[in-house]
């Protein structure tokens, strides 16, 4: 350790103690001392590392590259950032990599302004970038199911009637691309796409939401135009997202699927059930369905029917 560096051992203890690990470079000699926690963050005793530069440089991670880094460094010393900060991997004695935040800014200069002496510190923040890299996994991973998937997830702003998010599964769903019906920022859908006769319960939809309770699930079935001129049923399955100061229900967030073909299924058997196969006419079932009704109809208005046979 350095006279200069002996003067401050104090504080680097007490960084020590905190597992920062401290250098101070004298651009003059060319050496560079190194904390006890400087070494020990790599893995090293003590009395295991030398004092030069290439101590450092030796165990930067093949991505690191030292002239980048070292321009960054001059950068600090022409007095263009106010401080050196970098991010870096470096080896550590077992051979694997730990990353660290490596900061400094000159402490001492000459008459001539010229600076002399540079101290910095080390800090591991491998657990961090971990993390952030874990989350950064997780929200492609969620992205990619939300994209891939053939479901249409959407957050609906009650106040502004219009979606503020979507995934593009509506628009492989439909045919249509964004730009093709109109679509705000690709997330707004034309409402002329929407079948008319489906709006009005669209819209009480979304009042009766305005008051939904948190964790509650509401569905609604309606009717979407296909580019190729159809429509296709879709049915949503909404709860609350966000509300305002008043508890009201402002945004939703919701998903829907293509239901078509169960629809579809279920018309097919409702008309199987009540029409002959062979020849499409109304069989036994439908004829006892309707003569039920007529005379539930008869008993309440006081009024006759006959059936001609």
């Amino acid at each position: 350790m350095s006279k200069k560096t002996g003067k401050n051992a104090h504080w680097i203890k007490d960084l020590d103690k905190q597992g920062i690990g401290v250098w101070d470079w004298d651009l003059v000699t060319e050496k560079v001392f190194y904390s006890k926690a400087w070494k020990a963050m790599l893995g090293y005793a003590e009395d295991e590392l030398g004092s030069d530069f290439q101590e450092f440089a030796s165990r930067l991670h093949p991505d690191n590259d030292v002239n980048f880094i070292m321009a960054n460094f001059q950068a600090h010393l022409e007095g263009k950032t106010p401080v050196y900060s970098q991010e870096i991997r470096m080896q550590t004695k077992q051979g694997d990599y730990r990353w660290i935040l490596a900061q400094g800014s000159i402490i001492e200069r000459d008459k001539a302004n010229k600076p002399l002496r540079v101290t910095g510190t080390h800090t591991d923040i491998t657990a961090q970038k971990e993390a952030v890299n874990k989350l950064e996994e997780q929200k492609n991973f969620n992205e990619k199911i939300v994209t891939s998937a053939p479901i249409y997830v959407y957050i609906f702003d009650l106040v502004e009637q219009k979606n503020i998010y979507s995934n593009d599964a509506i628009f492989n769903l439909i045919g249509f691309t964004a730009d093709e019906i109109k679509a705000l920022d690709n997330k707004l859908i034309d409402i002329n796409l929407f079948h008319p006769d489906d709006l009005p319960k669209l819209q009480q939809h979304f009042k009766a939401l305005i008051k939904q309770a948190d964790g509650q699930v509401k569905n609604i079935e309606y009717r979407v135009k296909h580019k190729e001129g159809y429509y296709l049923h879709f049915r949503s399955y909404d709860t609350p997202f966000l509300r305002n100061a008043k508890d009201e229900v402002v945004q939703l967030i919701g998903t829907a699927v293509d239901v078509t073909e169960l629809v579809d299924s279920q018309q097919r058997l409702e008309r199987l059930a009540h029409h002959d196969a062979l020849t499409n006419l109304p069989n036994r079932n439908l004829f006892h369905a309707r003569l039920t009704h007529t005379i539930q109809v008869c008993e309440r208005l006081g009024t006759e029917a006959c059936v001609f046979y």
